[in-house]
């Protein structure tokens, strides 16, 4: 991609600090007549994208670039070798100016912790960032803002204005795109109150709720009933809250989450 747009990519991926470019910026549009289709309203749409050399998928990540905005949000990708060819199949559910780019960043907090390869591999795919460019605070609990912007990045959603707004939500808050987009997607509701707690801790509980509906909005959920094993598994169990229970259920056959320990969910 050349021309203008295509050296506002190239300085946003400088910018954000990534190591390079691994395909080069593809604007990627689907029309029907005159009229371009801009959302596919949660069906996610697979572009594939050749790679000239092989790549570590963990350090790899696939990027969309809003030219509203200038910035680079990630979007998933599959990285496959297909006859000996590397291909990059980017999913979203959006048009948009994509890129794959390389990454390797590291927090220095983070050396020998149980979770330093799958927290690095996340920042390389620009969905955790550190609270500092090399600190990352790992043990640190995550609020509910928080925790829906990773999940907003993570299914490379775009971010949307609050249709209806939480009365502890505002419009300039660094979290309230994210919250607008997981509101519109049905990911999220918020308390009777008309507040979402933004900056209370999120619980485990609310964790597989959230998740379960995001597993279910990104189509990689089994539908139908699931069975509710999770009762025999965990010894706290009859702890989870009716509202959590059936997300729960599905959650644990599905292999989304797993206990604290093999007997304890700790919701």
């Amino acid at each position: 991609m050349t021309g203008e747009n295509g050296a506002q990519v190239r300085q946003a991926i400088a910018d954000t600090g990534l190591a390079g470019v691994v395909v080069n910026p593809v604007d990627f549009k689907l029309m029907a007549g005159n009229q371009e289709i801009t959302e596919f309203f949660g069906h996610y749409v697979e572009r594939k994208l050749i790679l000239d050399h092989e790549v570590d998928p963990e350090h790899v990540a696939a990027v969309w670039f809003d030219p509203k905005t200038g910035a680079l949000s990630s979007v998933p990708v599959l990285i496959r070798n297909v006859n000996g060819q590397t291909e990059a199949i980017i999913k979203s559910n959006h048009n948009s100016i994509y890129a794959v780019v390389s990454a390797d960043k590291k927090f220095k907090d983070l050396e020998n912790h149980w979770a330093q390869k799958d927290v690095e591999m996340l920042a390389n795919k620009l969905i955790v960032k550190g609270v500092q460019p090399d600190i990352f605070e790992p043990n640190r609990a995550v609020t509910r803002a928080e925790f829906v912007a990773l999940l907003v990045r993570g299914l490379g959603m775009q971010e949307k204005p609050l249709t209806e707004h939480f009365t502890d939500v505002k419009e300039n808050a660094w979290y309230a795109g994210s919250v607008g987009a997981a509101m519109e997607a049905g990911l999220i509701r918020g308390y009777g109150n008309r507040s979402f707690g933004p900056e209370k801790l999120i619980t485990r509980e609310e964790i597989v709720v959230i998740t379960e509906k995001a597993a279910h909005y990104a189509q990689i959920l089994n539908a139908g009933p699931a069975s509710e094993k999770y009762k025999e598994i965990y010894s706290d169990a009859s702890a989870v809250s009716p509202w959590a229970q059936e997300a729960m259920a599905k959650a644990t056959e599905q292999g989304l989450i797993k206990g604290v320990s093999p007997r304890l969910a700790c919701p």
